[in-house]
């Protein structure tokens, strides 16, 4: 949600997601986009922090031109590495970086080649939950590598994630009971954004910048969010 050329309120849909709760008690969740045309397919633990993701589009990415060929970029979330597989018109590359969580994979900040909210809540998930503490999250981004059709990987950036603590915000109609987190990057503290998220992990309501921007759950059928 944010405000037209005249501003006025604009309401824009980022995607669909379905959720799926596994046998082991861990989540899969599918994630659709349509403009730009991007599927996702994230995997997360028993608390609900990332695991895997692997990401189709049809967009332009890392300076390569896409045209009507998928892209196919698979990160896997290891205990002391974070390990990338991309395939593309018919080629395929791989690359690892040594890094131990918590840390966030990006496929680019060039483009819009991501899902933004699931994303985020990637990156806001790993944070500890006391009051006033930061986590440094390192962002890490898939870059081209040094030989034709390589890929590297590289971290961008870090980000402090602050636990807020626990507030009630109005979604979907309803009250709900929310963590409130802020995520700062040193580089632009004036660009600080607030994330909510329910008992379960799932976001619920972020800021995008002063601009009054916003991103809000809208649609939801499942089990409560409410503890």
């Amino acid at each position: 949600m944010g405000k037209d050329s005249k501003g006025d309120p604009k309401t824009t849909r980022l995607d669909r997601w379905h959720m799926d709760l596994m046998q082991d008690g861990s989540y899969s969740v599918n994630v659709e986009m349509e403009r730009p045309k991007i599927e996702e397919h994230r995997l997360f633990t028993k608390e609900f922090k990332p695991t895997s993701v692997v990401s189709v589009g049809w967009v332009p990415s890392n300076g390569i031109r896409m045209g009507s060929q998928p892209m196919t970029i698979e990160f896997n979330y290891g205990s002391t590495e974070l390990s990338c597989h991309t395939t593309f018109n018919g080629s395929s590359a791989a690359a690892t970086l040594a890094q131990r969580p918590p840390y966030a994979s990006v496929p680019t900040f060039e483009a819009l080649t991501f899902d933004l909210p699931w994303t985020f809540q990637a990156v806001v998930s790993q944070a500890e939950r006391t009051i006033g503490h930061k986590t440094a999250v390192p962002l890490i981004v898939l870059e081209d590598g040094e030989t034709k059709d390589s890929i590297s990987l590289k971290v961008q950036g870090v980000v402090q994630v602050e636990y807020r603590g626990r507030e009630t915000i109005e979604i979907l109609g309803r009250k709900i009971p929310a963590h409130r987190f802020r995520l700062v990057d040193p580089k632009e503290p004036e660009r600080a954004q607030d994330f909510w998220m329910s008992e379960s992990g799932i976001l619920l309501s972020m800021t995008m910048d002063d601009s009054g921007t916003r991103v809000n759950l809208t649609e939801y059928e499942g089990p409560s969010l409410s503890p």
